[in-house]
Parts: structure tokens; C-alpha cells; sequence
């Protein structure tokens, strides 16, 4: 073997089809079939150890021959790496010249320390990763449950550019009395109020990254869509805490603390009756902030909704009179047929000035109150930076908190619960 001399680019040229040279591929087929020959010269140029084993050198000699011999043959682009495949293959072949039958770690040069590992490098091999199931379902954290756009309306009739919009309060005094001479004629007078709300802007951005998003890409999973998910929880329940409670450092007045809206507290706490009287005593409590309304607004229609904290809503569901069982809530509607609509706001809980649970006492129809809010959530054109290696896009609102178009007829009650 070693009097044979093998000229491998003679061989590989003599593969020649017509009047141009073979393709990369062919020409790479043509290096590794002359593979065996390769390895039996190498035993006679010292690429190979005395005990017939292929040496380090003598792997890189072997493949860096091959793919030389394929790029200077081949009129096609070269890649290397599409054909790494064919090239280890080779190396099969190489592995049975070696008298034990393979290249092991003597024959390379390593030894376990080298490998930094304990295992048999010839032996099967599972990694925890391939044997892990992805499901397709996704888990999400769940968001606070937000009330305010699910009981009230939206007034988007401002213009996106309106920076204030004002509210008036027109009052009227004086009164008629039977004429005596002397004494002059009443008049009467007309009072005007006027406050100016803020309609402000609140924005959110997101980021992506060009490489981020590659990565992205290749896991399946869509952080962009994410973020977009993101931005839309935050801005809802940005807009809802304004809506109830308002921002006055920006002029944002919410349901809670609209000006000319009146705020009372329960003389007592409500508590679960265990006798009749002390039924009787809680459902007088309950009808009385009623009673308080009708006396400001005497001959007004007092159809009225009710919206109060969950809390309330389960102790008056709860509490009955021992004699009939009825409930508090059977006997509170029976005592105010004004009352046509009862709704829940978790908002409510815990919101008043001393932590006391609410309730919200409106008029219905055209005359309840309505959220402003001229431009709803909107994002706006992708940014680019960084040479476009960077995204960024904001999201924002236009909001105006809540108005109350009829808010002398509007209450809010603090209740106390034992």
C-alpha cells in the first residue's frame, strides 16, 4: 500500500460531465469514495500511529484533503455543512482500519479529564429535553376583575383634541308669599357653578428586539403578541381605577369623588340579625340613606339603581328574620319600589375614607352617569432604533374620568359592617 500513490484531484477532475466541472455535491461524492485509499497512504506518511490507529493529525489531514480537494473541483457553491453528514460516514469507514474497530479515546488523545465527564462517549444518549412533552395549553395570570366599562357607558363625543371640558350647576333661591303693602315683591335668583375637568393622556410602550425575536420565532412563541396582550391588561385597569376613583392632581374626578355629589355614612353598622327586632332595626338602615335622597328631591322621579360592594350584597342575601326567613334583600326591595336595578362593584369594597364598603345610589336612563374617555386604547406606528435592530411601540388613552349628568340625584353611602 504504501508504493501506491493515489492523486485524488486527477480523480476528482476525470469526473467531468460535458464542457463544464461537476457540482459541489458530485465533486464532494468523488473526495470521500477515494476516503479508504486516503487513509491507507496516511499509514506511510506518519498520519497514523504505530499500532494502526488514526491519529488527531491525521483526522484533520483526512477531512481538510477531502474538502479542499471538493472546493477546487466543484463549480457550485460549497457547503460544507450540508454534507457533514456523507464526511462522518467516511469516518465510519476510517474507524475499521484501527485494529480495535474504532477510534477511541487513546487513539484521539483524550483522556476523561479532557472530557470533563465520566460517560461512555460510544454509548446511547437521551437528553431530559427530547424526552419532555410541550403541551399546547397556555396558563395565564388571571387580572383583577374590572367593573367599571361593564356597568356604565362610554362618552367618546369629545374631540380627541380637547384638552378641558366643563361642567355647570345652575341653582335657583327665593319663593313666592302673599302680597302686603309695605313689604315689597321676593325675587328670585339663579345660581351658576362651573368646573372645568381635565381630559388627560396616559401612555404605555413595549420593546422588541431583532434578535429576541429570532429566537422567538424558532421556539414558536410570539412575545410581541404578548406584549401587546400586556399593554392592553395594563391600560384596563389603569382606566378603571380612574374611572372610580379619579386622578385630582390631573383635575380626574371618578364616581367616588365627583364634586356636588353627596356622601353619607350609615348611622350604624350592618350586621346579621339573630332576633326580629334587630331585623326590623337593619332594614330601617338600609331604606333610610333612601328616605335621605327623596327628601332632597321632592316630586322627582326616584327610580334609582343600586350598585354596592359584594360584601353588602352577601349580607343581605344572607340575613333573614328568624320568624319568616325572609331575606334582608326580599324585605329592602319590598320597602323601596324605586329601586329597579341592584348591581355588584369588587371596586366597592374597602374604598371609602376609612375602609368601609360602598354603595352607589343613581338615577337610571339618560340621567346616569357615563365614562369620558375620547380616544380608547390605541397604538401607535412602530419605532425604529439601534439601525433597526430595535422596535419600539406606544399604546395610549385619552380619558376624562366619570361625569355625572345628574349628580344632586346621585349618592354615595359609606357602610360600617359588624
Amino acid at each position: 500500500m504504501t508504493n501506491k500513490t493515489i492523486d485524488t484531484r486527477r480523480s476528482l477532475v476525470s469526473l467531468r460531465r460535458g464542457k463544464g466541472l461537476v457540482d459541489a455535491e458530485t465533486a464532494l461524492r468523488g473526495a470521500a469514495s477515494v476516503a479508504d485509499y486516503a487513509v491507507s497512504a496516511s499509514r506511510a506518511s506518519g498520519r497514523m500511529d504505530a499500532s494502526g490507529a488514526l491519529t488527531t493529525v491525521g483526522m484533520r489531514g483526512l477531512i481538510g484533503g477531502m474538502l479542499g480537494q471538493a472546493r477546487e473541483a466543484g463549480r457550485a457553491r460549497f457547503d460544507g455543512a450540508a454534507h457533514l453528514n456523507d464526511i462522518m460516514q467516511r469516518l465510519a469507514v476510517a474507524r475499521s482500519h484501527t485494529p480495535e474497530g474504532r477510534l477511541d479515546d487513546k487513539s484521539i488523545g483524550l483522556t476523561g479529564s479532557d472530557r470533563r465527564d465520566s460517560t461512555n462517549p460510544n454509548a446511547a444518549l437521551a437528553f431530559a429535553r427530547d424526552l419532555e412533552y410541550m403541551t399546547n395549553e397556555i396558563l395565564r395570570e388571571e387580572g383583577p376583575v374590572l367593573s367599571a366599562k361593564r356597568l356604565f357607558q362610554v362618552d367618546s363625543s369629545m374631540p380627541a383634541g380637547a384638552k378641558t371640558y366643563s361642567i355647570q350647576k345652575i341653582s335657583h333661591s327665593g319663593g313666592m308669599r302673599f302680597w302686603k303693602a309695605g313689604e315689597g315683591v321676593p325675587l328670585v335668583d339663579v345660581g351658576r357653578d362651573k368646573r372645568s375637568m381635565q381630559i388627560a393622556h396616559a401612555v404605555i410602550g413595549m420593546e422588541t428586539d431583532f434578535f429576541e425575536s429570532q429566537s422567538d420565532a424558532y421556539a414558536g412563541f410570539n412575545r410581541f403578541a404578548e406584549k401587546v396582550r400586556a399593554s392592553r391588561q395594563a391600560t384596563a385597569e389603569f382606566e378603571n381605577i380612574v374611572f372610580w376613583r379619579g386622578a385630582e392632581s390631573h383635575k380626574l374626578f371618578g364616581l367616588l369623588n365627583f364634586p356636588w355629589t353627596k356622601r353619607i355614612k350609615l348611622a350604624s353598622a350592618l350586621s346579621t340579625p339573630t332576633t326580629d327586632a334587630q331585623f326590623e332595626t337593619q332594614a330601617q338602615l338600609l331604606s333610610g340613606f333612601l328616605n335621605d335622597i327623596a327628601d332632597r328631591n321632592p316630586g322627582m322621579n326616584m327610580q334609582v339603581r343600586i350598585v354596592w360592594a359584594p360584601s353588602i350584597s352577601r349580607q343581605v342575601a344572607q340575613s333573614r328574620q328568624p320568624s319568616t326567613q325572609k331575606s334582608l334583600l326580599e324585605r329592602f326591595r319590598e320597602d323601596n319600589p324605586s329601586v329597579v336595578q341592584i348591581d355588584e362593584a369588587p371596586e366597592l369594597q374597602a374604598a371609602g375614607p376609612g375602609g368601609e364598603d360602598g354603595i352607589l345610589v343613581l338615577p337610571v336612563g339618560e340621567s346616569a352617569p357615563v365614562l369620558v374617555q375620547p380616544v380608547p386604547y390605541t397604538l401607535l406606528p412602530v419605532q425604529n432604533s439601534n439601525y433597526g435592530l430595535t422596535q419600539t411601540m406606544a399604546g395610549y388613552i385619552a380619558i376624562g374620568g366619570a361625569r355625572y349628568k345628574e349628580a344632586l340625584r346621585s349618592t354615595v353611602v359609606w357602610a360600617d359592617r359588624a
